[in-house]
């Protein structure tokens, strides 16, 4: 009957861990499972000074997305940041684009997502028109109209697209 923790593990999996030394094995189990085996007796050898490889935390889409978001969100700030410091250079009012609060609003996260997304809000603000932005403005005004409708009316087909047609049609009238 296996008495150390490493020799229970080689005894569960056989062939898998022979290459580990055994105190190596229960270092590693150890730091992975931290507390599950205390009660466990450990092997009396030291175990290497070379630590255990610590892989790094799996990235889901939720973290992607939030990091592509990220980089928008600075590809703004550095756009509205950098517009406000032209005025403020040409008003003689003091900078404030090189403090820490501004520098790391306009900082995307460090992921590759999080520098294609500012990349993509940049590329954006430069190939898009000033026109275009007004009717997709317009579009999802349209869109909103229908969808409360919708909400509103528990789903009528018709009611909806009455409402989106009339928004549409009507032109808004902004102060």
């Amino acid at each position: 009957m296996p008495d150390t923790l490493a020799q229970k593990i080689k005894a569960k999996y056989p062939g898998q861990y022979d290459d580990i030394p055994d105190a190596d094995l229960e270092q590693r189990v150890i730091v992975k499972y931290p507390g599950v085996y205390d009660d466990i007796p450990r092997t009396a050898a030291k175990a290497s000074t070379t630590p255990a490889p610590v892989a790094a935390p799996e990235r889901t889409w939720a973290d992607t997305a939030k990091d592509a978001v990220g980089g928008v969100r600075a590809g703004i700030a550095n756009t509205v940041y950098g517009g406000g410091d032209f005025i403020r250079r040409a008003t003689g009012m003091e900078r404030i684009i090189d403090t820490p609060e501004v520098k790391a609003a306009m900082t995307p996260p460090a992921s590759t997502a999080g520098k294609v997304g500012m990349a993509a809000e940049q590329l954006g603000e430069f190939f898009l028109p000033t026109g275009l932005i007004g009717k997709a403005g317009k579009v999802a005004e349209v869109a909103k109209a229908g969808a409360l409708t919708a909400a509103q009316t528990g789903g009528d087909p018709t009611a909806t697209a009455v409402s989106a047609g009339l928004t549409a049609a009507v032109p808004v009238c902004r102060d």
